[in-house]
């Protein structure tokens, strides 16, 4: 399974990826024709091939036939046309290296188009020589990763390559019933598994009361980096899950009651919830409360040493003075 597909990643609502210039595009590969020897993609010199296969495509590959680092300012322009010669997407991307090893792919972000259209791609090496690919005749055998019914999307195509996974979870959501696994490894399987509902939550071990399994609407309506506050519309008991990390200090209550964290999905937290409209408060205190704390506590000794400061001062100028002249570097 491809690690962007992860369910994992989905239940950790990891809602976007970056690709760097080396990693793979996720999708499906369409093949370039055999090779039948190297030809050299000239500096300025635009060529245009016909993309592999018909439909939606997220990166062309070709197949450098030696190993260079670039410059930075060195690059690969390509134009995505479709057969009436409109454009339907375009990338310009750092070279940065070649390897014979692996593709140098092209990331184009041409998901939207029909499923029977036939796509061109227009080339153009700015650099300062030209790069020497694998060839067919005297063309570069060009390659494609089509698009597929994944759950992804390509947001943002460049230099790096921004994935959108839409299949991800809402940080805060409402699990209708429970699925208790104690055993973290068999945990961890069960959440790489795809086989959980949007409405599940895995708990290491069994929760009070069993949920009603009714549905609920869920809205965050504060967030800061020591309090999150949830809104939350039940038709029937359940579960709010909160997608953040499990760490000593949190408290959570319903309404203003203290209520139980539980350890949801292996590594953050949930809380039963009852029937009805309710509002629950996520609220961490540090130990020593908090960094407002430290710096009050930090304030008041700072006071404390200037009122002293100044009164053993003015007690040391009072008994010189009883003595003779005030020294003036006092």
């Amino acid at each position: 399974m491809n690690f962007a597909t992860s369910p994992t990643l989905d239940r950790m609502s990891i809602r976007y990826g970056v690709s760097t210039l080396d990693s793979p595009v996720p999708g499906a590969p369409r093949p370039a024709p055999a090779t039948t020897g190297v030809t050299t993609l000239m500096p300025e010199t635009p060529v245009t091939l016909p993309v592999p296969g018909t439909g939606p495509i997220r990166a062309v590959q070709l197949q450098p036939a030696e190993d260079l680092r670039w410059a930075p300012t060195e690059r690969l322009e390509a134009v995505l046309t479709d057969e009436t010669g409109r454009e339907v997407a375009r990338t310009d991307r750092r070279i940065d290296r070649t390897n014979t090893t692996r593709p140098t792919t092209i990331p184009l972000a041409a998901e939207g188009v029909a499923p029977d259209a036939r796509l061109s791609v227009k080339i153009t090496v700015h650099a300062s020589q030209g790069i020497k690919v694998n060839a067919v005749g005297n063309a570069p055998a060009l390659a494609a990763v089509g698009a597929q019914d994944d759950g992804l999307k390509m947001a943002f195509v460049g230099d790096a390559t921004v994935i959108e996974r839409t299949k991800a979870l809402p940080r805060a959501r409402w699990a209708s019933t429970a699925v208790v696994e104690p055993d973290g490894a068999r945990r961890m399987e069960l959440l790489r598994s795809g086989t959980l509902t949007a409405d599940q939550v895995v708990l290491d071990h069994r929760p009070r009361s069993e949920a009603a399994g009714g549905t609920g609407d869920v809205k965050i309506t504060e967030e800061g980096t020591d309090a999150t506050e949830v809104t939350v519309t039940a038709r029937g008991s359940g579960y709010l899950v909160l997608t953040d990390p499990i760490q000593t200090g949190w408290t959570v209550t319903v309404d203003g009651t203290p209520a139980t964290l539980l350890n949801a999905d292996h590594a953050f937290v949930a809380v039963e919830i009852p029937d009805g409209s309710h509002t629950v408060r996520f609220q961490y205190s540090s130990p020593g409360g908090g960094i407002g704390g430290w710096l009050s506590l930090a304030a008041a000794l700072a006071i404390v040493a200037v009122l002293v400061g100044g009164a053993v001062r003015d007690r040391r100028r009072r008994a010189l003075r009883s003595s003779g002249p005030v020294p003036t570097d006092l």
